[in-house]
């Protein structure tokens, strides 16, 4: 079963540059590129109580087709706001159906 895609997003692939003295990886995203999105999951939002901080965070599930190359460090720009793919993209499984595409864990972090 195909599933009709629903909106378009931007994705910004992330461009390794090597790594900083902790190990976390540096470098650069490409130009947008569209991202055909199937669904997206309400979005949901908290306000951490951290004394001296003002932060929202927001966040959204996507599910994209098989063969999108989405990957942890790479960005999302979906209605408005751009968001970091959270975790590593998974497959999205229907019982009796089979592969449907991938299920992908988006966060956006304000102030």
């Amino acid at each position: 079963m195909t599933r009709r895609v629903s909106e378009t997003a931007d994705w910004f692939r992330f461009v390794s540059g090597g790594e900083d003295p902790h190990g976390q990886p540096i470098g650069s995203f490409a130009p947008a590129a569209p991202l055909p999105v199937l669904a997206v999951e309400e979005m949901t939002s908290t306000q951490p109580r951290t004394p001296g901080h003002d932060r929202l965070i927001r966040t959204a599930t996507v599910y994209v087709p098989a063969d999108s190359e989405l990957s942890v460090h790479d960005r999302v720009s979906l209605r408005g706001r751009t968001y970091a793919v959270e975790s590593e993209p998974r497959s999205w499984w229907h019982p009796s159906m089979g592969p449907m595409g991938m299920v992908v864990d988006l966060r956006h972090v304000q102030g």
